[in-house]
């Protein structure tokens, strides 16, 4: 009886486990998914400052939580999009906006692309 009672319980750890990992890893995508489509409006917009700050917000979220999904994601896909964030709000001033909103689109579509994945 002590046996079954355990294994059910590592089950269930196991089981929450599984959906706190997933909950994180759709609401970290999603607001750095948001913050991304939100800097690209701000620079096809013409307000540069702010698409930055958007832009810079979420290679920020995304780098505070990369560590935490990289338990859980393939790493190749993490990488992917790590890439496309990097540097991305020094890409938005004037002189880059086509640049920046190619490897904004890029991210976008990365994390889509990750999350459907998942």
């Amino acid at each position: 009886m002590k046996r079954l009672v355990a294994a059910v319980l590592g089950f269930v750890v196991v089981l929450s486990l599984g959906i706190i990992s997933d909950i994180c890893f759709t609401k970290t995508c999603r607001t750095v998914l948001n913050d991304v489509n939100e800097s690209i409006s701000l620079v096809k917009a013409g307000d540069f400052t702010s698409a930055a700050k958007k832009a810079q917000d979420a290679e920020d979220y995304w780098e505070n939580h990369r560590k935490i999904l990289c338990f859980t994601v393939n790493h190749g896909f993490l990488y992917e999009v790590n890439s496309r964030l990097t540097g991305l709000s020094s890409l938005s001033t004037a002189d880059a906006a086509e640049e920046f909103l190619a490897t904004a689109e890029q991210a976008a579509q990365s994390l889509t692309y990750v999350m459907d994945e998942k």
